[in-house]
């Protein structure tokens, strides 16, 4: 399995991704030539970062594997479930199969997959105890679950990073966010909750639900 140190070389290419204005490369198609696609210094960097970091790996029967990529493609949702190891093989499937279909590993950036399988990957590696930046440099906004309304009542709260929420705990922030905002409903609750575990808030347990509830009571 992919060690902290090779997810830390490929996660910052995440933003990079990301920012506006963002290219994959272009398509050239002359009459009576072959269609080739050129690709931007940024993806040409991912590739070779991929291949130097241990996530394209020769010995995996990618081709086998193509109709279970398939599905991931088809539905982004099951990417949620997805642990290092099916990222690895979905990223080496798409890099080795750029070289049989030129603009596949295009495709797939333009319809947010390669995106996605970063951000999965950016949620695994939070759980594993150490993290990409400093705590005190990843935003309360880019934990999962919390939309810019929920970070603005937390930063309103003192609650500026991840860090802070995990020193503080979800439920005394919770807490403190409710001073703040008597609206903010228990659904805050359960995304810092399941946020620090990598999950989806709907995805949190109706025991855990129950558990924290009485602790806010």
């Amino acid at each position: 399995m992919p060690t902290k140190k090779q997810i830390d070389a490929i996660l910052p290419y995440l933003a990079i991704f990301t920012v506006d204005g963002f290219s994959t490369g272009i398509l050239h198609g002359p009459p009576g030539e072959f269609p080739w696609f050129a690709y931007s210094k940024p993806v040409l960097q991912f590739q070779q970062t991929l291949y130097d970091n241990g996530w394209v790996t020769p010995s995996f029967n990618w081709p086998k594997w193509q109709e279970t990529a398939k599905e991931y493609v088809k539905s982004p949702e099951r990417i949620d479930a997805a642990d290092i190891k099916t990222i690895r093989k979905l990223l080496t499937t798409h890099v080795r199969k750029e070289r049989f279909r030129e603009g596949h590993l295009a495709e797939m950036f333009e319809s947010g997959h390669i995106v996605a399988l970063l951000k999965r990957l950016q949620e695994l590696r939070i759980t594993m105890g150490q993290r990409i930046q400093k705590d005190s440099d990843i935003a309360i906004e880019s934990l999962r679950n919390i939309g810019s309304k929920s970070a603005k009542w937390l930063r309103e709260a003192g609650v500026h990073t991840i860090a802070d929420l995990e020193r503080q705990g979800p439920v005394a922030v919770y807490r403190l966010v409710k001073q703040c905002q008597p609206k903010a409903s228990l659904k805050l609750l359960w995304a810092m909750t399941a946020g620090l575990k990598g999950k989806d808030r709907r995805k949190l347990s109706g025991a855990m639900k129950k558990r924290l509830r009485k602790e806010v009571e």
